[in-house]
């Protein structure tokens, strides 16, 4: 069957060629045209070459904005000097650079959406080639149609998707507040302690007067770090570095203060707005009252000083965002993000409470890779056996009439009120709810009333987008 065809293909091209293809016979185009002129430099049939083009940023079908950390090894390295590499029908040679161990490395920028084809064609004219898949910088990647409508709150943005440039600035930590760092916070920065200050590489205070640390790699050097805040897949990401501003730093050539090592932050609660969030810049963020990070110590200054580079996203913040699929993405991307431009990591370990632990089990469980190690607090075994708890809490609270103030004014006069106008006594509300009666306040108080959000309590939302009614909106969003 494919022989006849073929052969009837080839009468139907032969029939075509003699009465002119059904094109006009006076245009030159079709009466003459021009041959498939082939590229000199690439042989006629390839070869092909015995080596590999290895994509350092991510997994080749996953790479996002337009660029990809590459690098590429042949089973004779000598065949890589003089190689000609291309990214589609561009020569990028000149971004690689020879590496000691006897590879090309470098950063390959300008890819198209969609599939690009990196092609290196080695000494011996045997050619090596990889596709990669780039995706947008405002995503999505994997994780499928991104919630609509979205609000940018950035005035930075330069389109729909909240794209901007990213912004540098410096703190440092100066000398004398260096011993009482885990006890100083500022209410107005959570998780950020106030012994950090502007730093100003223009007109930066005396090298004296600068706290000075040494990692865990024995480098001694002064507390100063670089915040390097943006936005990929939409929303906000923060990236936290020691950094001398006088040095240079490139993925090829990281300053040596850093161990290679990344510690993700993770916010706490769990929640869910139509627009762009902050990241969690502590590690049980929005879970404790404010200062609560005393209890537990603040490991983003920790890491810092022993020369981790710590990475938070809006979207890993489950108070934000309980969408775990996007969450994973955001935290890919940030990961991506610190290859490229900063070098690549050794392991990456997650940390957070409560709802950051959510995060943590649920990414490490469907998208292995992106941690290889958790620093779990105030865990959840899982979400639904925890949900199914506090959904009954507050049908025994509605049972019982144990309802809670329509408009608390603090967590002590809610818990007065709650235990004084119960139908049953306080003392034997443990043995209906089957813990404390603290139990139920603090899971009412977290999530039940997000269930019924009207206008105000919808986050997110633009002025005049209809919110879920039974009776007037069915159709709405709901946003709890």
């Amino acid at each position: 069957m494919k022989s006849l065809s073929r052969l009837l293909a080839a009468v139907l091209v032969a029939l075509l060629a003699a009465c002119g293809g059904g094109g006009s016979s006076s245009s030159p185009a079709a009466s003459n045209p021009v041959p498939n002129t082939p590229d000199p430099d690439l042989p006629e049939t390839p070869q092909a070459g015995e080596g590999d083009i290895r994509v350092l940023s991510n997994r080749a079908d996953l790479i996002s904005g337009g660029d990809a950390l590459v690098e590429i090894t042949a089973d004779d390295s000598a065949l890589l000097s003089g190689a000609k590499v291309m990214l589609g029908d561009r020569e990028v040679t000149e971004h690689l650079t020879a590496t000691s161990e006897g590879t090309l490395k470098g950063l390959l920028e300008g890819m198209a959406l969609g599939a690009n084809t990196v092609t290196v064609v080695l000494a011996d004219a045997s050619v090596l080639e990889r596709q990669i898949i780039n995706h947008p910088s405002g995503g999505p990647v994997f994780s499928g149609p991104q919630l609509q409508p979205w609000q940018c709150t950035n005035e930075q943005a330069v389109d729909a998707q909240c794209n901007q440039p990213p912004e540098y600035t410096f703190q440092y930590v100066p000398a004398n507040k260096l011993e009482n760092l885990l006890t100083n916070f500022d209410p107005e920065n959570p998780g950020l302690p106030q012994a950090f200050q502007p730093y100003d590489p223009a007109n930066p205070p005396a090298d004296d007067s600068i706290a000075r640390i040494t990692t865990d790699e024995g480098m001694e050097m002064p507390f100063i770090v670089r915040m390097e805040e943006g936005v990929m897949n939409r929303d906000r990401y923060l990236i936290m570095t020691l950094y001398q501003p006088d040095q240079p730093w490139t993925a090829l050539d990281p300053q040596p203060q850093w161990n290679g090592k990344l510690l993700i932050h993770h916010g706490g609660n769990v929640g869910v707005s139509y627009g762009m969030g902050e990241v969690p810049r502590g590690d049980i963020a929005g879970t404790a009252p404010a200062g609560a990070e005393l209890l537990l110590g603040d490991s983003i200054t920790t890491a810092l000083a022993r020369g981790f580079m710590t990475l938070s996203t809006a979207q890993a913040n489950l108070g934000h965002n309980a969408n775990l699929a996007t969450a994973a993405e955001s935290l890919m991307m940030g990961k991506e993000r610190i290859i490229e431009q900063y070098g690549e990591i050794r392991y990456t370990i997650g940390t957070g409470c409560s709802g950051g632990s959510i995060t943590q089990h649920h990414v490490a469980n469907a998208y292995p890779g992106i941690y290889q190690g958790l620093i779990v607090q105030c865990s959840y075994p899982d979400v639904w056996t925890t949900a199914t708890q506090f959904a009954d809490y507050n049908l025994l609270s509605n049972y019982f009439g144990n309802q809670l103030p329509t408009d608390p004014q603090g967590f002590q006069e809610v818990v007065t009120s709650l235990l004084t106008s119960g139908v049953i006594p306080a003392a034997q509300w443990s043995a209906f709810y089957g813990h404390l009666p603290l139990n139920p306040v603090v899971s009412d108080l977290a999530f039940f009333p997000s269930a019924y959000p009207d206008q105000e309590d919808c986050p997110g939302l633009q002025e005049g987008v209809a919110v879920y009614d039974a009776e007037s909106q069915p159709d709405g969003l709901r946003c709890g």
